[in-house]
């Protein structure tokens, strides 16, 4: 067992599930805010610069292509890589269709 796992128990034992499920709920609601504020503009919209760090981030990390390597400890680190961006891009809840959109609507704004 980890100690995480050993400190998120006993901080979860005397709970009851109710409780649990509204502090698991704060905990996702709280990274969400923080998110947003890193990522989002006042007006809700993806922020230009986060914008082209997501598109760069799932070029760079096998967001859109095979991670295969025949190595097969390059390919699971390959793979862990992309689960990691995955999860970024899932936490603002942004897909490849959003992001290619992002990416061009980043490129009308350069050329305007």
């Amino acid at each position: 067992m980890s100690l995480d796992a050993d400190i998120r128990r006993i901080a979860y034992g005397g709970l009851s599930k109710a409780q649990q499920l509204r502090r698991m709920i704060r905990g996702l609601l709280d990274r969400h805010r923080l998110a947003a504020r890193l990522f989002f503009g006042d007006d809700g919209k993806l922020r230009p610069d986060a914008a082209e760090w997501f598109a760069e981030l799932a070029d760079r990390n096998f967001v859109n292509r095979s991670t295969f390597h025949a190595d097969p400890r390059v390919d699971a680190f390959n793979q862990g890589r992309r689960a990691l961006a995955m999860d970024i891009l899932g936490s603002v809840r942004l897909d490849q269709a959003k992001l290619d959109r992002l990416a061009r609507e980043l490129r009308s704004e350069d050329s305007e």
